[in-house]
């Protein structure tokens, strides 16, 4: 009895400590905060960049890879700052009776390796969260755009021979580009050669 009233004032005095072990981890942890508030803050930076169009633009894989990057960059970014904050911090416990303080000041020893490991779970998201960010970002960039689909379109050319499909947006002012329906080959067609051009309702 006089063991357990012992560990009791020693778990109070140790509650009431700034200079514990749990206390110096906490503190280490929390100085770690705002490099990785800064890290994550490039997500702030990312979406001032990236506009809705960029995105809608990319095929549909790509958009639905973008999305899925995205969607785990904000989980992973999320668990971090839960992770850190509650490596400095700790959350809320309520000690209601004597029996759960000495339970809590009887595994004090494990309590910073617990913290410590929490805190690198939360390092490793904030990586995890930076390479799909990054990830995204790069479909963004060399993914080329989907080509967007025009009027279907039956050209003659001047040999008398055709090519009918969807018209497709060209760079090049002396030609035009076209689907073919029957192969799906994408055929450019010099102006000089075309006899004639006319909607196609069917190839």
């Amino acid at each position: 009895m006089e063991h357990e009233e012992a560990d009791r004032a020693m778990a109070v005095r140790e509650l009431q400590a700034e200079d514990g072990p749990v206390a110096r981890v906490r503190k280490v942890a929390a100085l770690w905060i705002p490099g990785l508030t800064a890290v994550l803050g490039l997500f702030g930076l990312a979406g001032a960049l990236i506009g809705k169009d960029t995105v809608t633009a990319l095929p549909v894989w790509a958009r639905i890879a973008v999305g899925a990057l995205a969607g785990l960059a904000v989980l992973l970014a999320a668990g971090a700052l839960f992770g850190a904050y509650g490596a400095a911090y700790g959350w809320p416990r309520a000690i209601q009776s004597p029996e759960a303080l000495l339970a809590w000041y009887r595994a004090r020893d494990e309590e910073p390796g617990r913290i410590v490991a929490g805190f690198q779970r939360a390092v490793l998201a904030t990586v995890g969260a930076l390479l799909a960010m990054v990830a995204g970002v790069g479909l963004l960039w060399f993914v080329p755009p989907a080509e967007q689909g025009g009027t279907q379109i039956r050209v003659t050319r001047t040999d008398q021979s055709d090519v009918c499909g969807t018209m497709l947006a060209s760079v090049n002012p002396t030609s035009i580009r076209v689907r073919r329906a029957s192969d799906g080959r994408v055929v450019s067609v010099p102006v000089a050669k075309i006899a004639g051009m006319n909607p196609a309702p069917k190839c």
